[in-house]
């Protein structure tokens, strides 16, 4: 996968994500983080903050796996 066809899909997973969740959570949380591989198992995304690292993964893991799943059609 190019790095534009990531970034498209993570851009698609992002407005997806804005559907469940409020702008402000998507503002802060998700949208600075950077999508750096995508694979069939796998979608790694990265942020140079282990705080912000962990705060998602505690609050928006599941909505992230869910958004992935709809968008990809894959169990990211």
């Amino acid at each position: 996968m190019t790095d534009i066809q990531l970034q498209a899909t993570w851009e698609e997973i992002l407005k997806n994500l804005e559907n469940s969740l409020s702008t402000r959570v998507c503002n802060n949380w998700l949208k600075p983080l950077k999508p750096i591989k995508l694979t069939t198992e796998r979608l790694e995304l990265g942020t140079p903050k282990k705080k912000k690292k962990n705060w998602v993964e505690k609050y928006y893991l599941s909505f992230l796996t869910h958004s992935c799943y709809e968008i990809t059609k894959s169990d990211l």
